[in-house]
């Protein structure tokens, strides 16, 4: 819904990761075995590292698997993070892949993309990753900051698709991936023992690290860009917001992400009682149990074996009880983020993907939306119940609703019945959420008189290489290979991407470096303001600038409080 306004560039996009085999010398990254180690020097000691060449042409240097904070075990879980201690080996190895972050496993093929389907989980999980293509002190490079995405649930730092080494080495920049506490690890709150929000602060005490560390590999401290998709990019909102992260980066890229939705941070006491009726389940709180204060709790879930939290935690939010995720009203985030004001002292790139939603039908109703499978035909009448499980809304508002998106379509015209219901999950869970988000950065940056600016990306192209059904569209996180240029690790299939990934690796890094979002041939990209409501919709054929004119549909969706 939005009116064409001009412009032209290409675009394109990549994905399909079924079937994801780890065989880097054969892909693209060569590790160079000369006897050359890089070793850097930070506070906390000495890091070797390891080169890596990418296509014969351009190389960075890795460093995984580097602790920034002590592993939040014993006493420390549920604790804000204390930063790491130095090590007493004379140089640490960070060459190896370090554990995620405690969470369930997925089993569906899709997830391997970014979830550790497989990999090895662990409470001491605090580390982060560096890529970098110098290593002179002096160099400094421009540094991106990536926070991963998964709902606060699950996700990984320490997966293929995150690796670094294509965007440092195209990009000429510093990259960094950061691991978080996930879940009630990260956000149980009992008041006082848990404090709520330590997958945040996890996130903040990170960017102190590369604010103290970072200039050993080449990246400049005043010079950096956080980044990150879906809670990934929800956190990145949450940081420019929270006083405490004022200071530590400088730009941020916002991707697919409603930072200002309702209902993004949960209220103390809802999460207290939330965190009370999870404890209940290990003996913690109520009943007979001697943890009846609220103080008392986070002690005694201290004592549960951590395998046995995720299990009871999965459980626990299939049953439909809720889950664990951030709050406001404490000092990361004082106020409601939907009521919250953006300095509007960064200049902000912030965009979505065309269809946001079909993913996420994908995800909740996996047996009528398959990926592999030719979809089911619904006819509009069925369509009341699909939507009536979305949004658990009363019989009249979902009828509103159905008829808001399906109003005009046929009872029977069964692909725009499908598309209309993907549409509607992409405005609810994304998009609507994301222009209100977009309006207010563009208004502070203008109260603030800053000079700093927002732009507004959505991209909407389908790689020849996707695996799924056509109907899917570009969909939640189908960007990500493309900004870490992952198209290079594929053989066939995928080569005709790779330049439209290095120009989407270049979009990203020269933003980070301070130059204004432009087209793939230099075309004029407007700012957004929320007057203009422009954005760059880049396609198969080329971009063209529009104009969102969704209000009065997001309007409705406010009212029946769906974002």
């Amino acid at each position: 819904m939005y009116m064409r306004v001009s412009l032209v560039f290409a675009s394109a996009w990549i994905i399909a990761c079924l079937g994801y085999t780890e065989t880097r010398e054969a892909r693209g990254i060569a590790v160079l075995e000369d006897g050359a180690s890089p070793v850097v020097q930070i506070h906390a000691g000495k890091l070797r590292g390891v080169k890596r060449v990418v296509l014969g042409e351009k190389f960075a240097y890795a460093f995984t698997g580097v602790p920034y904070a002590k592993p939040p075990v014993g006493e420390l879980r549920y604790q804000k993070p204390e930063s790491a201690q130095p090590w007493v080996e004379e140089v640490k190895d960070a060459t190896v892949t370090p554990p995620s972050c405690m969470q369930g496993n997925v089993f569906s093929p899709r997830n391997l993309l970014w979830l550790p389907y497989d990999h090895q989980k662990s409470e001491d999980c605090l580390y982060l990753n560096v890529w970098t293509p110098r290593l002179n002190t002096s160099a400094g490079l421009p540094v991106m900051a990536w926070i991963h995405g998964g709902g606060f649930q699950e996700g990984s730092a320490a997966i293929p698709l995150d690796d670094g080494t294509y965007l440092a080495a195209f990009g000429n920049v510093v990259v960094v991936t950061i691991a978080y506490r996930l879940q009630s690890f990260g956000f149980l709150y009992d008041e006082t023992s848990a404090p709520g929000n330590m997958g945040l602060h996890d996130q903040q005490l990170a960017l102190k690290w590369i604010q103290e560390n970072i200039a050993a590999f080449g990246g400049n401290p005043g010079e950096v860009t956080l980044f990150g998709w879906s809670a990934g990019g929800i956190s990145t909102g949450f940081h420019l917001i929270s006083p405490g992260s004022q200071t530590l980066f400088k730009r941020a890229i916002v991707q697919s992400a409603a930072v200002t939705k309702k209902g993004r941070a949960r209220d103390k006491t809802e999460m207290l009682e939330y965190s009370q009726k999870f404890a209940a389940n290990f003996g913690c709180y109520g009943g007979d149990s001697a943890a009846n204060a609220s103080q008392d709790i986070a002690d005694c879930m201290r004592t549960v074996n951590a395998s046995l939290i995720v299990a009871v935690e999965a459980t626990f939010v299939g049953s439909g009880s809720g889950k664990f995720e951030p709050i406001y009203g404490d000092e990361f985030l004082p106020i409601e983020p939907r009521m919250a004001d953006f300095p509007g002292d960064k200049d902000v790139m912030i965009g979505q993907t065309a269809n946001e939603g079909s993913n996420i039908l994908y995800t909740t109703f996996r047996d009528t939306f398959s990926e592999a499978l030719p979809p089911r035909k619904i006819n509009k009448a069925e369509m009341i119940h699909f939507l009536g499980s979305l949004y658990k809304l009363s019989l009249s508002d979902t009828e509103k609703l159905q008829k808001e998106y399906m109003g005009e379509i046929g009872d029977y015209d069964y692909d725009a019945l499908r598309q209309a219901l993907a549409e509607t999950k992409g405005d609810t869970h994304v998009k609507c959420g994301a222009i209100n988000t977009a309006c207010k950065l563009a208004n502070a940056t203008a109260n603030a008189q800053s000079g700093k600016e927002v732009h507004f990306y959505e991209l909407n192209y389908v790689s020849a290489c996707v695996k799924k059904q056509p109907w899917f569209g570009m969909t939640h996180g189908d960007e990500l290979p493309l900004v870490f240029g992952r198209v290079f690790e594929r053989q066939g299939g995928c080569a005709g991407d790779m330049d439209y990934s290095r120009n989407i690796m270049k979009l990203w890094s020269d933003f980070a470096k301070g130059r204004s979002p432009v087209g793939f041939q230099g075309k004029e990209w407007p700012k957004f303001t929320a007057d203009s409501r422009s954005f760059m919709k880049l396609t198969a054929t080329g971009s063209e600038v529009f104009t969102f004119n969704n209000e009065p549909r997001c309007k409705i969706l406010k009212e029946l409080k769906l974002y």
